[in-house]
């Protein structure tokens, strides 16, 4: 999908900003959300020649 990676940042963004818990199993389910759309974007950016990290 073309523009699919502006996307990927702009749901990262949301969750990050958006989604906290004070469940601490409930905040490592978003963790592991955040980690997820967050893999592609960094790899879209190695893609491109610039560091993913």
């Amino acid at each position: 999908v073309t523009g699919g990676g502006l996307a990927l940042i702009q749901a990262y963004r949301e969750v990050r900003n958006v989604c906290k818990s004070d469940i601490i199993d409930v905040q490592r389910g978003i963790n592991v959300v955040l980690e997820a759309l967050k893999e592609p974007i960094q790899q879209i950016a190695e893609n491109a020649g610039f560091d993913g990290t």
